[in-house]
């Protein structure tokens, strides 16, 4: 078993790009973290300007107190007692925070620890890095045909996928102390670090922590209950790898099963008749420090079950039965030589001068749609798209439906009607002011009664939502009357959908549609020019009649049109959201009747921008299409096309979305 581990760390460490890449991250993630804790506390100085008043912080004992009254109070409602969940848990509750008093947490602590455990885009990275690895690990000796001939040998099977288990153990643990040391460094050096024996209860946000630990405990047990929940989650993951024999299916498979895991852990709530589901998750325990923040008990078909209890099943469940299925699994897989053949059959057929060009391009576009399951992504993308934009995120309120109100009457170009019809609106609000007052005047003189009074304020007193929807319609009338100066081309446009479309509201979605674009054409691509080198038909092809270069030519085409079709189906459905639900008007006047141009000295029309902005998208799609086949095409292994990808385009993603505002 010794030497077949060692054979596994060997394997790894024979990837060339290993140790160029892990260090790349590493500094990604710390460069990131630092920025992210310089971004905090650059706000929050802006903050403190501000705030003059600031209440009195409440004291750890006087927390411990108001639990224990809470739960007093709690206990004598009649609501409470008739339910076995809540007095169980009412009870639970407080002998948990009774064993806490005496605890004497540190005032004004640093919260350079709290960027070490929560900083989630360690967590991405982590993520990320596991997958990859995973990949090479398991699907690599496939991919070369090598498993076939590993497997009947006398330790090819379940000494061989338990070496592999050991070494993703392993690496994980790596893993996990490399990226939080890197975050402990990055904190240590900004000096955000304080006393390691202050308790726990000293960070911002862990006041309701139930154990009674220091920060050094705390930081030694985090890193210990994350690396079992990565090696948890990883062995779901290992499982996969197993089940699916094939990258684009082993990938899709893990990101679609943690998504779906993630999306119920963010929308469920902790005391909703779903809450099972929140806790037994596995992305719950990736979400570690939250078992250490607070103490919460959820309803297990009527038993008070704590969060810990249920992140201890969930890892116990995930990697037994995990496990088990693999071993079997592997073990009883028959060979693939089978599928290696399905590559070389398009190859082998007889070759005719009159259809090679034809047979040529049906056999890429066989591999690619087919074979790469090309098709399957693409359809599963218009799936998700269609899925997320499905119902309407957006939200009116009435001030909005007065700003659409009187900006359906000021629409179009700026008249003297219009400037008039303005003037004469802030004539009605001003009469109904004077109305007002003169109503008072008379009840303090004693003509009307309170009753009366009453009924004259209540029609006389606009809402606030038609005064400022009318105040936003108005100073938007104006700022193009001083825009007509410039540009006579300008005209009043409803802005709410384009601020969607094309301002800071959109940001997080377009991100995430470009991040769903890049995985996809990762997904596709990342084998079109390693398939050949792992199949070895690559002998095949070089010394035929229009050898590599035809090929390749035919693979740029297909690279383009494969592009293309999933930049269409990613970014065309969020335009047509917005315009169902805000409409997108003034297409052809200029860019600076939006107000978010207003700055700007391009004299183009909206639907001029809006055209160079969707092309940009398009010609974007296809640059990253282009360079994974050229990564492809350098790069022997497909791990390493996946890996490199990642780095370029995914992780890029997810660092601005989480610095737009996740």
């Amino acid at each position: 078993m010794a030497n077949l581990i060692t054979g596994e760390w060997k394997k790894l460490f024979q990837w060339k790009f290993l140790l160029i890449l892990l260090p790349l991250v590493f500094l990604l993630n710390g460069v990131l973290l630092s920025n992210q804790i310089t971004r905090d506390f650059d706000e929050n100085q802006n903050i403190d300007r501000w705030i003059i008043n600031e209440a009195e912080p409440v004291s750890y004992e006087d927390f411990l107190q108001g639990v224990d009254e809470q739960s007093e109070k709690m206990q004598d409602a009649a609501v409470f007692n008739g339910s076995y969940f809540n007095r169980e848990s009412l009870e639970k509750t407080r002998s948990v925070y009774s064993r806490l008093h005496g605890i004497r947490p540190e005032t004004d602590y640093p919260t350079g620890m709290r960027y070490v455990a929560d900083y989630h885009m360690t967590d991405f990275f982590l993520f990320l890095t596991v997958i990859a690895l995973l990949i090479r690990l398991m699907l690599q000796e496939r991919a070369e045909g090598l498993l076939h001939l590993i497997k009947p040998t006398k330790n090819g099977r379940g000494r061989l996928i338990g070496a592999k288990y050991l070494t993703l153990v392993t690496v994980v643990f790596l893993l996990v102390v490399l990226f939080y040391g890197t975050n402990y460094l990055v904190a240590g050096a900004m000096d955000l670090l304080g006393r390691g024996d202050a308790a726990i209860q000293s960070l911002d946000g862990y006041m309701a922590s139930p154990f009674a630990i220091s920060i050094n405990t705390y930081f030694y047990l985090f890193l210990l209950c994350k690396w079992i929940a990565v090696t948890a989650v990883s062995s779901v993951f290992f499982l996969f790898c197993i089940c699916c024999r094939n990258q684009v299916y082993s990938i899709l498979c893990i990101v679609t099963a943690f998504t779906g895991e993630l999306l119920l852990w963010l929308s469920i709530e902790d005391y909703s008749w779903l809450s099972p589901i929140r806790q037994l998750n596995l992305a719950a325990i990736m979400d570690t420090s939250h078992y250490f923040n607070d103490y919460i008990n959820f309803n297990f078909f009527g038993i008070p079950i704590s969060s810990v209890t249920a992140g201890l099943l969930t890892v116990v469940t995930a990697v037994v039965v995990s496990l088990l299925l693999s071993v079997r699994l592997f073990s009883s897989e028959a060979s693939v030589e089978a599928k290696k053949n399905q590559w070389l059959h398009p190859f082998n057929r007889k070759k005719t001068t009159t259809k090679l060009s034809a047979s040529l391009l049906q056999g890429e576009c066989k591999k690619l749609f087919l074979m790469q399951r090309g098709l399957f992504l693409l359809a599963l993308l218009l799936v998700i798209q269609v899925i997320s934009y499905w119902d309407s995120p957006f939200f009116t309120d009435k001030e909005e439906a007065y700003y659409q109100k009187y900006s359906q009457i000021l629409e179009g170009e700026l008249s003297e009607e219009k400037a008039e019809w303005i003037k004469t609106e802030e004539e009605r609000f001003e009469a109904l002011s004077v109305k007002l007052e003169e109503q008072y005047q008379r009840h303090e003189q004693g003509e009307i009664s309170s009753a009366v009074l009453e009924y004259y304020v209540s029609e006389l007193t606009p809402e606030q939502a038609e005064l400022n929807g009318f105040k936003r319609a108005k100073e938007q009338y104006q700022y193009l009357q001083e825009q007509f100066v410039k540009d006579e081309n300008v005209a009043y446009v409803y802005q709410t959908g384009w601020n969607q479309l094309l301002g800071p509201e959109g940001r997080q979605a377009e991100v995430l549609d470009f991040a769903k674009l890049f995985l996809i054409l990762l997904l596709a691509l990342s084998t079109l020019g390693t398939i050949e080198k792992t199949s070895s038909v690559e002998l095949l092809i070089r010394p035929s009649a229009k050898g590599s270069n035809a090929v390749n030519r035919v693979k740029f085409k297909l690279c383009t049109a494969y592009a293309f079709a999933a930049a269409a189906i990613v970014f065309v459905w969020r335009p047509l959201q917005i315009a169902d639900y805000y409409s997108l008007s003034g297409i052809n006047y200029s860019l600076r009747s939006l107000m978010i141009f207003s700055q700007t000295k391009w004299p183009v029309s909206v639907g001029l921008y809006l055209g160079v902005i969707y092309l940009l998208k398009a010609a974007s799609a296809v640059f990253a299409g282009q360079l994974i086949f050229c990564l492809s095409r350098k790069c022997r292994q497909e791990s390493t096309v996946f890996f490199l990808g990642g780095i370029i385009f995914l992780i890029p993603s997810a660092a601005v979305w989480f610095y737009c505002g996740l």
